[in-house]
């Protein structure tokens, strides 16, 4: 426990720091973990032998390029040319089965598009409510569910995880929102509250999807950067699903 709370705050420490210095040192703050969760991605498929390509690093780099440009009109485009050259892996590279492809293609989404999408609110007050919101559900859901939790959520996935706790969850992230909002002075109250329940249940689904990876794969954490927290996937599992909502929600409603 001791070793879990020194590399938190150090961790929190660190994000803090990225995340207000914002510009390049955020966009490459981004990369690097970009970069350290596919590796933790590859590295844990390999246990069962599927192969993820190092193509997807260098995805990464495409990505944080784009991202200088803060254009998620480039961004979303790349998506199309990234399908074609995994397609094109697959055709000309007999190492990869149909499975393995299908996997790289969801690993190209689900780890630096998604991130990407936190570069892209690097001069955004609002690039904060990523990690409120995920941190507050994660917080209060795990109280709530110690305190008042009888119901399993999802036994075979996460047994520890319940309903009380996971609507727990869902009020804590708008009462942290709420209170960002009226720390920032910010209007439309309702639309925050609505962007608050929406990415808190992305946030559950973006936890019990790496829990559920993990139990296929058959491994506890992705890896150890952080001491007594696992890898980086293990902590950026529910940012990865909140960031690309958050971003568009904001674009489209705010």
């Amino acid at each position: 426990m001791k070793t879990r709370i020194i590399s938190g705050i150090i961790g929190i420490i660190l994000l803090l720091l990225v995340v207000m210095t914002g510009g390049i040192a955020l966009k490459l703050g981004v990369l690097i973990i970009s970069i350290i969760g596919i590796r933790e991605f590859k590295n844990a498929f390999s246990n069962i032998n599927i192969k993820i390509t190092n193509y997807l690093y260098l995805y990464s780099v495409v990505l944080f390029s784009l991202s200088l440009f803060n254009s998620y009109i480039l961004i979303n485009f790349s998506i199309i040319i990234n399908f074609l050259i995994i397609m094109f892996i697959y055709v000309f590279n007999k190492e990869y089965n149909i499975n393995e492809i299908g996997l790289n293609l969801l690993a190209s989404i689900y780890i630096p598009f998604s991130l990407v999408h936190i570069s892209l609110l690097s001069d955004n007050k609002l690039i904060w409510l990523i990690f409120i919101i995920a941190f507050s559900t994660d917080t209060f859901a795990y109280f709530t569910g110690r305190l008042f939790g009888k119901r399993k959520l999802a036994k075979v996935i996460s047994p520890n995880k319940t309903i009380e706790g996971a609507i727990g969850g869902l009020i804590g992230s708008i009462l942290a929102t709420l209170i960002f909002v009226s720390f920032m002075n910010l209007k439309n109250l309702y639309i925050f509250i609505l962007l608050a329940f929406l990415c808190s249940l992305a946030s559950m689904i973006g936890d019990l999807t790496a829990s559920k990876i993990k139990r296929y794969i058959k491994i506890k954490d992705y890896g150890n950067i952080m001491p007594g927290h696992g890898g980086v996937l293990d902590r950026f599992d529910s940012i990865l699903f909140i960031a690309p909502l958050l971003f568009y929600f904001i674009n489209y409603f705010i």
